[in-house]
């Protein structure tokens, strides 16, 4: 495995290259590009820390659990796209005993748990306990629905063979060791079963979140640099990477789509809003920052996604995100 110090500078040439080639190939995207550049560059030489413990990433979530409850139905209207690609992928659901990662506000678990019928059955789980207690409200009444409390993604709780489908959102580039997780993904899974997972792709692909972290970082709001680093939303953004970590856990019948779509948001306060609600990094930082600051960042943030608002004030955000599907043999 390398450490960050090592894949950094490949990880800072892939993105040079991609800003390039968007440079060259979308006008329309110059002005967003060029400070995509300019913030990797001015970060080129920083490395994060990413070898925090299992308590220090429940922590982290623990702080936007409140967030996260606020806009659960956003949330969800939001990654339409992707939950129909992730159900698509995961079919046929009828019957099966599925486990949901990082589960966040419970509102994907609650549509397994339908998807499944009454004979399937639906284990919501998450590494903090704030939304652990979120989707106890949520699927309090859903029958064939539990939660399990403090699951480290890292070292599952569960016997080997006990799921006919694991599920994980946009969860696992947040894992700090991804191929470790990937194993114990396939060890939990029954023979024939099928593990779904959907991450973000190159962070120059999806500005509806990285608008909001380069202000903020072109602000001094932030430091650390792009998040790009393992443990990070954007430290898998290459689908044939993604195929070979599936293929070294494990898995067969490995198929991974690139979604190309955009995220709607109905005005430019409600896009940075949720972004500063939803992200840990950017949450800590929205909760220091004075209100000279924060009228700044958002001045920032409203000039980098001008050339997407429309007539109305309304934004349609681009966003690249991997769905990938892994059978355990």
């Amino acid at each position: 495995m390398q450490d960050a110090t090592t894949r950094l500078p490949r990880l800072i040439g892939t993105v040079r290259r991609l800003v390039l080639a968007s440079l060259l190939t979308c006008a329309s995207h110059i002005k967003y590009t060029s400070h995509v550049f300019n913030i990797l560059l001015m970060y080129r030489s920083s490395v994060m820390d990413t070898s925090g413990t299992h308590q220090s990433t429940a922590s982290l979530w623990d702080g936007v659990a409140i967030g996260w409850s606020r806009f659960a139905a956003e949330i969800e209207g939001i990654e339409s796209d992707l939950t129909s690609r992730i159900r698509s992928a995961a079919e046929p659901l009828n019957g099966h005993t599925v486990l949901e990662l990082g589960s966040g506000t419970g509102e994907l678990a609650a549509q397994f748990a339908d998807w499944v019928g009454p004979d399937g059955t639906v284990t919501a789980s998450d590494v903090a306990p704030s939304m652990n207690e979120v989707q106890r409200a949520r699927l309090a009444d859903v029958l064939n629905a539990r939660v399990a409390a403090d699951v480290d993604v890292h070292e599952l709780p569960f016997v080997a063979h006990s799921f006919d489908t694991v599920v994980f959102r946009m969860g696992l580039m947040m894992a700090s060791d991804p191929d470790r997780a990937l194993r114990e993904i396939h060890r939990v899974l029954r023979p024939g079963g099928r593990f779904v997972t959907a991450v973000w792709g190159p962070f120059t692909e999806n500005p509806w979140l990285t608008t909001v972290g380069m202000g903020a970082m072109s602000l001094g709001l932030v430091c650390g640099g792009p998040p790009i680093n393992p443990g990070e939303p954007f430290s898998l953004p290459d689908p044939h990477d993604l195929r070979g970590r599936f293929t070294d856990a494990g898995f067969v019948d490995i198929d991974v789509q690139t979604l190309s779509a955009t995220r709607h948001y109905r005005d430019t306060d409600q896009h940075i809003t949720m972004a500063l609600s939803l992200a840990p990094p950017l949450a800590a930082a929205y909760r220091a920052m004075s209100s000279a600051q924060e009228t700044a960042l958002r001045a920032t943030v409203a000039g980098l996604t001008e050339q997407y608002r429309d007539g109305h004030g309304a934004l349609d955000l681009p966003m690249s995100a991997h769905v990938a599907l892994g059978t355990r043999a």
